[in-house]
């Protein structure tokens, strides 16, 4: 089998570049001949012009079109002129004496209705059978149009210049010539230059070729020091991709995690709600008061579904990051009163007093919705859990880009070994009491990742005089 032809890196590199001059050439001559070819047809259409612009001013003075074709017609040789009514049938024409179709669609007359004026450089005539250079102006409720034979003349009159091609050929060429040079010392020096790194890696002693006073040789000095960081980054990018690798796997696993726990928490509200609707529709004649009581729990069961969604659907939102979530600036200290306000509204065995000494306003970065599900979750654990009578909030120095914020409350506190836990998704310190008051399991899960997503950190740990405390900072706004 023969063995495949593989040019050097100089030839490659010097067609490389004929290529692209070539294409460069290629466009900018086409450009500049079109733009001459059209510029000497803007020209001849301008004569015409200034000559449809005298017949409509004889036309205006009452002279016929005939008249004024008489005493123009050995202006231009072949001169030919048209007058078209305003719907385009033909009123005059000084080369056809039978009547003519319709000119509507006629190219010039139609850019001559609606922009004033308009021509054609080459159409051939189908009542005289030549081609003509059209030239057409609009004057009111009619269009006068002027034309001249599209002969061997009038081609050479509106031929671009050639003499352009020949220039532009010997420019081409110079500069082809110069890049051959060009290509050829560059292309001899990397040549060299990958003859040396072959050697390196068969391990080979090798000399420095000629050009080792150049950049090159500086390149050829530096290769092994290039390549033995080369090899440590390659290292540490196999590093990073394992715990890329570990982190997604990481992910997949509390997706799971979390699916299973819904498919579990589900469970329980859904097969209570269940049972109390069969017995209802199972016992015609069962008691009000006991029905009553039934779709009271079925209320409080589906209550806790809707609750469980929203938890899930914040942490779904938290997880896909920024791209989604929408940031502006918060006040924090007026999100705090509003759930105080809220709080004092409820029955009394279901509120706690919520004191707050935040300074007004307290302006952060973030999410409105986030920010505002950070502290009601915290009022709704401390309120089912804690057991206390009274919350505390305030500021703590967490430096000049953040606000530290100070969350507590005076009930009972949670054992040591659940304090590394409670942030955790579904984990309940007492499950049977978490579940009678309707919690989901999420709620300091979503206040954690909340404060994560702003950048922010938290901490919780027992008070001493009694209670829960937690410690987080949130972005100061702009």
């Amino acid at each position: 089998m023969a063995s495949r032809i593989r040019l050097s890196y100089r030839w490659r590199l010097f067609l490389f570049v004929v290529m692209i001059l070539s294409a460069t050439a290629v466009c900018f001559v086409t450009f500049q001949y079109t733009r001459e070819k059209t510029y000497k047809a803007d020209r001849l259409d301008a004569q015409l012009q200034l000559l449809n612009m005298r017949l409509c001013d004889a036309l205006e003075a009452g002279e016929t079109p005939e008249s004024f074709y008489l005493r123009h017609s050995d202006d231009m040789e072949g001169l030919r002129l048209t007058v078209v009514d305003i719907s385009g049938r033909v009123v005059y024409d000084s080369a056809a004496s039978a009547d003519l179709s319709n000119h509507l669609l006629r190219k010039e007359i139609a850019e001559a209705i609606v922009s004033g004026r308009g021509y054609t450089v080459e159409r051939r005539s189908e009542s005289t059978d030549l081609s003509y250079f059209y030239s057409a102006m609009r004057a009111g409720e009619r269009i006068v149009r002027s034309a001249l034979p599209y002969n061997v003349s009038l081609r050479e009159v509106l031929r671009a210049d050639g003499d352009f091609f020949g220039v532009m050929a010997c420019v081409a060429l110079a500069v082809m010539a110069v890049g051959y040079l060009a290509t050829r010392k560059l292309g001899g020096n990397i040549s060299n230059l990958r003859r040396a790194a072959e050697a390196m890696d068969r391990g080979e002693r090798f000399d420095l070729p000629p050009f080792a006073d150049d950049e090159l040789g500086e390149i050829s000095e530096h290769i092994v020091a290039m390549y033995d960081r080369l090899r440590r980054a390659n290292d540490d990018i196999e590093r990073e991709h394992a715990l890329a690798l570990h982190e997604q796997q990481e992910k997949l696993r509390i997706k799971r995690q979390l699916t299973n726990n819904i498919n579990h928490e589900l469970k329980t509200p859904v097969a209570a709600i269940r049972g109390y609707l069969e017995t209802i529709l199972s016992t015609p004649d069962i008691e009000p008061e006991v029905r009553d009581r039934f779709l009271v729990r079925c209320d409080a069961q589906s209550r806790r579904l809707a609750q469980l969604l929203d938890d899930v659907s914040t942490l779904t939102r938290l997880d896909e990051g920024s791209a989604v979530i929408s940031l502006g600036d918060v006040d924090a200290a007026a999100v705090v009163d509003e759930i105080a306000s809220d709080m004092a509204s409820l029955p009394e065995h279901d509120r706690m007093r919520l004191r707050s000494s935040l300074p007004h306003p307290l302006c952060v970065r973030g999410n409105a919705s986030l920010v505002e599900s950070i502290f009601r979750n915290l009022v709704d654990n401390a309120v089912a859990h804690s057991g206390g009578r009274d919350i505390f909030v305030s500021t703590f120095d967490a430096g000049a880009d953040k606000y530290g914020i100070i969350f507590a409350d005076n009930g009972i506190g949670v054992d040591s070994e659940h304090i590394g836990h409670i942030f955790e998704r579904f984990y309940r310190v007492d499950k049977g009491r978490s579940r009678k008051s309707g919690g989901t399991g999420l709620g300091l899960s979503i206040v954690k990742h909340a404060v994560q997503f702003h950048g922010g950190e938290i901490s919780v740990a027992n008070r001493a005089e009694g209670g829960l405390e937690f410690h987080f900072t949130l972005p100061r706004a702009r």
